[in-house]
């Protein structure tokens, strides 16, 4: 007797606990394996009863054809395959894997559906935390074809709980680079899983990149503040660097703290910028970060210290620029920087223009992109950060170039 053609159709999902689970209705080949009459009518039954949802009468018919002696590898396919519908109408997890992986072993399963049964036995035994299995089965689902990200995913998670770091990195790496071959960006879960592996392993440079990713795709504080803080301790940094660190925290929500406020109105202070260092007081105060608690009065005490030396800087007048630029077009640059903050912003644009002209090096491009993009030019700030983050300067500036560039982007 030929085995109906709706015997095969398997469209049930495992259970709530393993959602992605379902097989694909595939009617059986044109030379399909015949079941014997002694067995064929309570698979039949069993058959009828999981369409009709009646699971439990489904496994009682399923006993009987489990009694009949001599069964073929067919036969027993066949059966467990219905095992495996009747445990997941029941939401019987264990008994439904235990089933997938019974019909695995006949040898009987159609090329086209290995895949699919294989992936389904990892996602059953990834809901009952048997991270082994799920291994076994999502490499065996992979090399049978599978190409899901669901299945890639589920194997990197897998190896990171059981410790399996590196293996997990290079699925996740191998997963992200097909996604993105795909035009598609990987989720912010699926990132913040890689940059626990490579914190685990160890793998700063890595963690930096995967953090960059993150940024991009969810441009969160809390990433621009590790990223940050880690390009501070980065060997290498030039800690003149600091206040432009600063200036890119403001633009990206990062270091929204007293203790940050203060130390970059100090860097500005002494930098002589004082009109920025009152910037960043005020933002503090406004926001309630400062003004308050035990160190109010030294709060104060910064707020009028800028403010005299903005008022100095104002009475001074305009420095000589052809002066500066002829002796050091840094000095120029910073000169024409005090102008912009001060409220002179078109003859100190223009200064800092003349100083990156004279001297392109990418910590003057890095200060005048942060002038163009407060004055508004964005295409004009990011030719300027191409340029210093392209320079692949030692000192932080081409990297500090890269992620302001990343700041200007959408996510």
């Amino acid at each position: 007797m030929k085995l109906h053609p709706a015997v095969l159709a398997f469209a049930l999902a495992l259970s709530a606990a393993a959602p992605d689970l379902a097989l694909a209705q595939t009617p059986p080949a044109a030379e399909a394996p015949t079941l014997r009459p002694e067995i064929a009518p309570p698979l039949q039954a069993a058959q009828k009863a999981i369409n009709d949802k009646d699971f439990a009468a489904a496994l009682q018919q399923l006993q009987l054809a489990e009694q009949v002696a001599g069964r073929t590898a067919f036969e027993t396919y066949v059966l467990e395959r219905l095992r495996f519908l009747a445990a997941a109408g029941q939401r019987d997890t264990p008994g439904a894997l235990k089933a997938l992986e019974a019909a695995l072993a006949t040898g009987q399963v159609e090329p086209d559906l290995k895949a699919v049964l294989m992936d389904q036995a990892s996602n059953a035994a990834y809901a009952l935390k048997d991270y082994g299995k799920t291994v076994h089965w999502a490499r065996q689902a992979l090399d049978a074809g599978a190409t899901g990200d669901t299945t890639r995913l589920r194997l990197a998670q897998a190896l990171y709980l059981q410790g399996q770091h590196p293996q997990a990195a290079q699925a996740l790496a191998e997963l992200a680079t097909r996604q993105r071959a795909a035009g598609q960006a990987p989720a912010e879960s699926q990132l913040r899983l890689q940059a626990s592996n490579l914190l685990k392993m160890g793998d700063e440079a890595g963690y930096a990149g995967v953090l960059e990713d993150l940024i991009a795709v969810a441009p969160k504080p809390e990433f621009w503040a590790d990223r940050l803080s880690r390009l501070l301790r980065q060997p290498g940094f030039d800690e003149a660097l600091t206040i432009d660190l600063f200036r890119l925290s403001r633009h990206v929500g990062a270091f929204a703290t007293a203790d940050a406020d203060l130390e970059y109105a100090d860097l500005a202070l002494r930098a002589g910028f004082p009109a920025e260092a009152m910037a960043a007081i005020e933002a503090g105060f406004a926001a309630g970060r400062l003004g308050q608690g035990a160190q109010t009065g030294q709060h104060q005490a910064l707020r009028d210290k800028a403010t005299k030396a903005a008022a100095a800087d104002a009475a001074a007048g305009a420095p000589d620029g052809v002066a500066l630029l002829a002796r050091d077009p840094a000095l120029a640059l910073a000169a024409g920087w005090a102008q912009f903050t001060g409220g002179q912003r078109e003859a100190g644009l223009a200064l800092m223009r003349q100083a990156v002209q004279k001297a392109p090096q990418p910590k003057l491009q890095l200060r005048l992109a942060e002038a163009l993009r407060s004055a508004g030019d964005a295409p004009g700030a990011q030719a300027a950060l191409t340029a210093a983050r392209d320079a692949a300067a030692a000192d932080g500036s081409s990297d500090l170039a890269r992620l302001a560039l990343l700041s200007l982007k959408k996510p």
